[in-house]
């Protein structure tokens, strides 16, 4: 796996289970997130 995308998934996780719920990201912003992850992923098995 890469980093870039590995460290992306750990960014959302961790502000998904945040306390402070106003911190916490919307579904689109963690899909969006997702997909750069899954990007950075693609991009390095070229």
């Amino acid at each position: 796996m890469d980093d870039h995308s590995l460290f992306t998934f750990q960014d959302i996780a961790y502000e998904c289970i945040s306390l402070n719920y106003k911190k916490r990201p919307t579904m689109d912003m963690v899909v969006d997130r997702i997909e750069v992850a899954l990007e950075y992923h693609v991009n390095r098995r070229r």
